[in-house]
């Protein structure tokens, strides 16, 4: 009987494990019990992962209102910075104008008389060196008008075996603005080209809306010795060399309304200007007239002196426009690459006759009794 009993229990008990494993191979849509335990492996891992993938979206829900609360800190604290700051500024403010009351209507006074006595002052100064400006050309260099003939080294091939580029010598000619509009400017350029300063420097920018020349500055005292480029120790000699004659700057920004920068006209750059200049290759009146440059000082009332034009050569001059230069997002933005070289700078006209300068002859010339003369206005800048 229990033989029996256990062979009935033996073969019930086989029929559920079948049914059970048949319902779970159903339910996980297998065919085997070792594919049931592989997708149970699998699903037990896409659990871990989930698992993990929501604690990390806790962290990060928890990181991004800790962020938040932090930018709301940091925004009250700045609005309380601009409250104080307002404050801060009102005091000032106030404490200004109450210094402003507790100045007199006799100090105000005082203090535009100064004001006025200073810029008459330099009116003074800049007609008197307008005016020996003036005699002196006249007197060195003829009435005008006056021109420059300026030779180049243009580039023309590729390198040679000693690789040298070949050039050809092409000029251009600039006439000097009228010495009763700019006889500063043009004093000073024809000091320059008296004394040779010009030979040997470059053309070294072209830019969208200049090309400019001037002697360039190098630092050769850092290289080792042996290894000093002669050719760039040139170029440094040249600007101390206008340094050694004084003629590396104007001593004002001399300006004139009738001689504007209009195409083809030639100017010192910077101020008071000198001793680099540029031709205009189109209409800069604007931009370098008065109140075009203001990164200077007195930018809102001085200007780019303008003191030439170019009559002859601008076919030269356009070769030089197509010359590569470095981009314009680079550190030397538009400079150009190969430096053209000016050979030489020379004045064309026929000097006057030479003037012997002495003290007798001076004195022999002013037998005639003297007259205090009113300040002559008519070439001194216009007040701003």
């Amino acid at each position: 009987g229990l033989v029996v009993c256990f062979f009935v229990l033996f073969f019930w008990m086989t029929l559920s494990y079948r049914s059970s494993s048949n319902s779970l191979l159903s339910k996980l849509e297998v065919s085997s019990m070792k594919d049931a335990l592989q997708k149970l492996d699998t699903l037990q891992r896409d659990a871990r992962d989930k698992q993990r993938f929501e604690r990390d979206s806790r962290t990060a829900n928890e990181r991004q209102r800790s962020y938040k609360d932090e930018v709301r800190t940091l925004d009250r604290e700045n609005r309380q910075l601009k409250k104080e700051t307002a404050e801060l500024s009102k005091i000032i403010e106030e404490t200004e104008e109450a210094h402003a009351s507790a100045m007199g209507e006799a100090d105000v006074k005082r203090l535009v008389e100064r004001e006025a006595a200073w810029k008459n002052q330099v009116y003074v100064l800049q007609n008197a060196t307008q005016r020996e400006a003036r005699r002196e050309v006249e007197e060195r260099f003829g009435p005008g008008p006056h021109h420059v003939k300026i030779t180049v080294k243009i580039p023309s091939g590729h390198e040679n075996d000693e690789g040298e580029i070949p050039t050809t010598d092409e000029s251009f000619t600039m006439e000097l603005a009228p010495i009763a509009l700019m006889p500063h400017a043009v004093h000073r350029f024809l000091q320059q080209v008296h004394h040779k300063l010009w030979d040997g420097t470059f053309f070294y920018l072209n830019g969208p809306h200049v090309i400019q020349a001037g002697p360039q500055d190098y630092d050769y005292e850092e290289e080792e010795e042996g290894e000093i480029d002669q050719e760039k120790k040139q170029q440094f000699e040249q600007l101390k060399r206008f340094q050694k004659y004084n003629l590396a700057e104007l001593t004002f920004p001399e300006y004139h309304v009738d001689w504007p920068h209009v195409p083809w006209t030639v100017g010192f750059t910077g101020r008071p200007g000198g001793p680099d200049w540029y031709i205009n290759k189109q209409d800069n009146s604007v931009g370098h007239g008065p109140g075009g440059q203001a990164q200077h000082v007195l930018g809102d009332e001085q200007a780019d002196p303008c003191f030439a034009k170019i009559v002859e050569g601008q076919d030269t001059l356009e070769k030089l426009y197509k010359h590569d230069v470095y981009p314009a997002d680079s550190e030397y933005a538009y400079f150009l690459m190969e430096p053209v070289e000016i050979k030489e700078v020379v004045l064309t006209d026929k000097p006057p006759p030479s003037v012997e300068f002495t003290s007798n002859a001076i004195n022999r010339k002013k037998k005639k009794k003297r007259k205090n003369r009113a300040v002559n206005k008519e070439h001194v800048p216009q007040e701003p």
